[in-house]
């Protein structure tokens, strides 16, 4: 038998495969991939324009009244108290643009907080804040009365911090 008859009838008589061996080394780090985009310091925060007349400060509860446009909210109509936010930044001037958090802790300055809700020594710890009737803009504690509307914004959880959580408006 040639030798080459030898090795394909060793190969036909071949034994049972033997155990696995060991896994190798695992191989270098791939490189990195390139860098995302910055995302929003603050993920409840929106940019939107102030679509009144006059400035809106921090604090004041704002409707959408058209694409990315907002104004100051007023507890007088349902259209005017559907709130979509609170502005953030301290002053967005009109036609500006600014910052408005739609949702969760809302922490402002007492001084802040006073302007907006015209008390002295920012909000009143576990009170329930509305939009105001009467000023653009403006929070209150009291409830609205006949012939305006309901629109709840949030609970005070300090004399700095409003859980904001607004929720459909209701004509009384």
């Amino acid at each position: 038998m040639s030798a080459t008859g030898i090795i394909l009838a060793m190969a036909a008589s071949q034994g049972p495969t033997g155990a696995t061996g060991a896994t190798g080394a695992t191989g270098a780090t791939g490189p990195t991939g390139a860098t995302g985009p910055t995302g929003s310091s603050a993920p409840f925060n929106k940019t939107i324009t102030n679509g009144s007349g006059s400035p809106m400060v921090a604090g004041m509860a704002g409707y959408i009244s058209a694409a990315d446009t907002v104004q100051p909210g007023k507890a007088n109509d349902l259209t005017t108290s559907r709130i979509f936010g609170i502005v953030t930044d301290a002053s967005i001037a009109p036609a500006g643009t600014g910052n408005m958090q739609f949702v969760g802790l809302v922490t402002l300055t007492t001084g802040l907080w006073d302007v907006v809700s015209g008390q002295v020594g920012g909000l009143t710890a576990g009170a329930v804040y509305y939009l105001d009737p009467t000023t653009p803009g403006h929070i209150t504690s009291t409830v609205p009365g006949a012939g305006n509307v309901i629109a709840i914004l949030g609970d005070a959880l300090s004399t700095t911090e409003l859980s904001f959580k607004t929720q459909s408006p209701v004509q009384i």
